[in-house]
């Protein structure tokens, strides 16, 4: 196993907003920033985040403002964006193998097998559409503290 960690646009929306499994969220994303490891995404991640950050605002529910310092702050993660040449062909066999309704998702599965990485997300129906057997794929819901970060400053903010 690689020490990327893949995440998808859920998670990145549970750092930016308050939300069921923030918490969780936020401390995989100072964890792993605590243990040197690379946070990494498909260039669709970019493109989600946004889109779901416009809805809210649509809705709504956040102002102009506030919509463009989540974006800011989005931005400022350091989460790299990779488009390996195989990515999307074997996003789609992904989807196929898996009876995916669409390629959106299985592009962050392909980059995550494609760097022998573990993926995290808070897309229930995309973890519930996935077998077991694939044991890297993760849930927010059911993300731990490691002990050793249990009494640490990183879980202060």
């Amino acid at each position: 196993m690689s020490d990327a960690i893949v995440v998808d646009a859920s998670i990145a929306l549970k750092w930016i907003f308050n939300e069921d499994y923030s918490d969780g969220a936020r401390s995989l994303l100072r964890h792993t920033l605590a243990q040197g490891h690379e946070l990494v995404a498909p260039a669709i991640f970019l493109s989600e985040v946004t889109n779901a950050v416009f809805q809210h605002e649509r809705l709504g529910l956040i102002t102009a403002k506030e919509s463009d310092l989540a974006i800011a702050s989005l931005l400022a993660n350091p989460v790299e964006v990779l488009s390996p040449p195989t990515l999307y062909g074997d996003a789609l066999e992904l989807a196929r193998q898996h009876g995916l309704r669409a390629t959106y998702d299985s592009q962050y599965l392909a980059l995550a097998v494609s760097l022998d990485a573990e993926f995290w997300t808070a897309d229930d129906r995309l973890f519930d559409a996935l077998p077991r057997s694939l044991g890297w794929v993760r849930r927010i819901a059911d993300y731990r503290v490691p002990r050793a970060l249990r009494k640490t400053s990183l879980l202060l903010k």
